[in-house]
């Protein structure tokens, strides 16, 4: 999704060039770093906003820009230290960024990712859904590394509703409300995973197995168990 979207480019420097007032900035999330490029041909200025905090963001751009490497592909604990950054925090493979873990030299696909996260670096400012007292060590690297002060921390955030949103008892609410404290499992993988069939099979035979109650988010785009799942699990589960 990140690449594809970089297709907008060519369709927004033209949108761009034939407004008699044009935006004079780009407000941008830090996923679409090819928005960079555009600001700069439009010679205006870019702000990168992040939805996680400065230390999250840096320890993606240090893996960028280094390239650093686990030299045994079967170890996924493997250890990769961030040396600079506050602490020389140091993290298993596996928890580093999935856009890195995959990137393939010469793909174009992992190519357009890896230009897109390094022109972040390039951009006029940076605002964070973060805030000093969490993260004040981070933020200040941040600005160090940047060269610059325009970078803010105006977090945290929350997403937006509605008063009747906040107001009216959803059904997940009202299901939550019949469980024990304590008593469910929320499984949630993020906007960016998909699994496999046989991911989810396989999940779904665990929390089958298990037998919890369980809230389990899945994407439009995301592989679910067989269609005899739901009537298994029936009363203990909610979507």
């Amino acid at each position: 999704m990140t690449h594809v979207l970089s297709f907008l480019h060519d369709p927004l420097l033209h949108w761009f060039r034939s407004q008699p007032n044009p935006p004079t900035a780009i407000l941008s999330d830090f996923f679409l770093g090819w928005t960079q490029r555009l600001a700069a041909q439009l010679s205006i200025p870019r702000v990168v906003f992040s939805p996680s905090g400065a230390l999250a963001l840096s320890t993606i751009h240090f893996l960028w820009r280094t390239m650093s490497k686990n030299p045994n592909p079967d170890d996924d604990s493997f250890p990769i230290t961030f040396h600079g950054i506050p602490g020389s925090p140091t993290f298993p493979w596996y928890q580093t960024s999935s856009f890195y873990r995959s990137f393939k030299e010469g793909d174009p696909v992992s190519d357009s990712i890896r230009d897109g996260f390094l022109g972040n670096m390039a951009s006029w400012g940076f605002v964070f859904n973060t805030f000093d007292d969490l993260e004040g060590p981070y933020l200040r690297h941040v600005r160090e590394d940047l060269g610059h002060e325009r970078v803010w921390a105006v977090g945290p955030l929350s997403a937006s509703s509605t008063r009747a949103e906040e107001e009216a008892p959803t059904e997940l609410m009202r299901w939550l409300d019949t469980c024990e404290e304590g008593s469910v499992v929320y499984v949630c993988f993020g906007s960016q995973a998909m699994m496999t069939c046989e991911q989810a099979e396989a999940l779904g035979t665990g929390l089958e197995r298990s037998g919890a109650r369980f809230v389990w988010c899945v994407s439009a785009t995301s592989a679910v168990p067989d269609e005899g799942f739901e009537r298994r699990v029936e009363g203990r589960v909610s979507e």
